[in-house]
């Protein structure tokens, strides 16, 4: 029975699971969507472990680092799929299968589960975005984990942000439209990304959320101020007055410690942009 839920001839899909839980009026509603979700996720991973077995790559044939019974890459994959096919995967196994192909997919999947399942390891979460971005660098990826899950509560936004913006930092230090407009178009909520940004300059939450490639490349205030002022003076921000005055109060004081050519220009591109906001 299981079998032919989780192989290809599976009958319910995200949808028809959205619509069964909608209709339900159970006290058991959320729960049943949960398992629904968990077990979409289970077929992502045998449909991903299935194309590692048959992608005919090298590493099929390495060894398990640091496995007791030596089994090769091969082998540990035709029991996950063996598992992933016969039986009920715990949140866990799913977690642990999918970083066992963290180049071919899983990460993403993991993240899921990780977000699914309300961690609240933000260091785990953290880690989750940086590798997805760093393992596919397509901005497409990007654009796909907003739209997944830009809006949930849990998401780590902030590191998303981070390295993007770390990116966009080594190419264009003086300031950078692509970021903000990124979350624009990925229907990012603006002011939630206006307060990550300003988490940002006021240094609140990058210890919380420890990011390697924006600390290497020392991504400074004044070049975040760029990219908040592009945010606010989008055409899809509310019109909130109290966020551009606070967004001038920042401003200034960046300017009082910007020494660098490239942190005055930022400033200044920012500035222009807010003021002709007013027109």
């Amino acid at each position: 029975m299981l079998r032919s839920l989780v192989g290809s001839e599976m009958c319910i899909r995200d949808r028809e699971a959205a619509e069964i839980s909608v209709q339900s009026n159970s006290p058991q509603r959320p729960s049943i969507n949960h398992a629904l979700r968990m077990l979409s996720l289970q077929v992502r991973v045998r449909d991903m472990v299935a194309a590692f077995l048959a992608s005919g790559s090298s590493y099929l044939a390495e060894q398990v680092e640091g496995d007791a019974k030596r089994r090769t890459q091969q082998q540990k994959a035709e029991e996950h799929l063996t598992q992933a096919e016969n039986e009920v995967m715990t949140s866990e196994a799913i977690f642990m299968t999918s970083m066992s192909l963290d180049r071919f997919g899983g990460v993403e999947i993991a993240l899921e589960t990780a977000v699914l399942c309300h961690s609240a390891d933000s260091h785990l979460l953290g880690t989750l975005v940086e590798k997805a971005l760093n393992i596919s660098r397509d901005d497409n990826t990007a654009r796909e984990l907003l739209r997944r899950f830009g809006s949930v509560a849990g998401f780590p936004l902030i590191v998303l942000v981070m390295v993007l913006e770390a990116r966009a930092y080594l190419r264009t230090p003086t300031g950078s439209f692509d970021v903000p407009r990124t979350l624009i178009s990925s229907h990012v909520d603006a002011e939630r990304a206006f307060a990550v940004y300003e988490s940002l300059v006021e240094h609140r939450d990058s210890n919380v959320y420890p990011c390697r490639a924006y600390e290497r490349a020392g991504v400074t205030p004044a070049y975040l101020v760029h990219s908040m002022a592009v945010l606010i003076t989008g055409s899809q921000y509310p019109r909130q007055e109290s966020d551009v005055a606070t967004l001038y109060q920042i401003q200034r004081r960046v300017a009082e410690t910007c020494a660098s050519p490239n942190d005055m220009a930022a400033l200044e591109s920012a500035l222009a942009l807010l003021q002709s906001r007013r027109h």
